[in-house]
């Protein structure tokens, strides 16, 4: 082999090592990326409150309906993930929309000064015109829900240099939500269930292009709940614990 064949032959050696090295960084930049995406995935916790003794009848009426400190939009969200989940898991619950039976239970009262709330059950028991009220409405149970989310300031940071920025931001995102159930004839809490999820949403920038992962935390916490809420009226029916 003459010397200049190889030389040629070095020279394409030589010249393939460069493309061969790009594959690193491409390879780093997906296993961050990946890495990124799976650290917005939420983690989620359900705790329990099984409240009074006796068994809970979802057939005797139920309403639902959000605090009034809840705010507006999750503490809808979190009444229709409820909803959603009883009619299709539990046929057997007899639900009454609460603004059709506001009125009558509390009569003269505004909907934020309903006393839905622990100290007024007793009292809601031993009351026989309240009682009358109830057994009109055709309803003696009621869920209150509620939620909130904290999402601190963000962690990370940018930098940028002649062929683009690289860094990025992540987020601690906590939702909490809560249900109890209050049964108006007992006067007592007969049970509740919260739901806390968290997450990592993130935001990048690797050179010119941006990327990111959200993460729903209030979605699957609502839907956790109403899973918690389902499974909660199951059992109690079915055990009376």
């Amino acid at each position: 082999m003459d010397p200049q064949t190889r030389g040629d032959r070095g020279r394409a050696r030589v010249s393939s090592s460069p493309r061969q090295r790009d594959v690193i960084p491409r390879c780093l930049t997906l296993i961050v990326c990946t890495a990124l995406a799976l650290l917005a995935g939420c983690t989620s916790r359900m705790t329990y409150s099984q409240g009074g003794a006796s068994p809970i009848d979802p057939g005797a009426g139920l309403s639902i309906v959000a605090e009034v400190d809840a705010s507006p939009a999750l503490g809808q969200e979190i009444v229709d993930c409820v909803t959603t989940a009883l009619v299709s898991g539990l046929p057997q619950a007899r639900l009454v929309p609460y603004d059709e039976i506001h009125s009558s239970l509390f009569p003269g009262l505004p909907w934020a000064a309903a006393p839905l709330g622990r100290s007024s059950l007793e009292a809601f028991s031993r009351d026989e015109s309240f009682q009358d009220r109830v057994a009109a409405a055709g309803v003696r149970y009621i869920v209150t829900v509620e939620g909130y989310t904290i999402q601190p300031k963000p962690a990370g940071g940018l930098g940028c240099a002649y062929y683009g920025c690289w860094g990025g931001w992540v987020w601690r995102r906590d939702s909490t939500v809560r249900a109890s159930i209050l049964d108006l004839v007992n006067g007592e809490v007969a049970g509740g269930v919260e739901a806390r999820v968290s997450g990592r949403p993130w935001l990048g920038v690797l050179g010119i292009f941006p990327i990111g992962a959200p993460s729903f935390t209030e979605f699957w916490a609502c839907r956790t709940l109403g899973q918690g809420i389902l499974d909660l009226l199951r059992t109690r029916a079915a055990t009376g614990r």
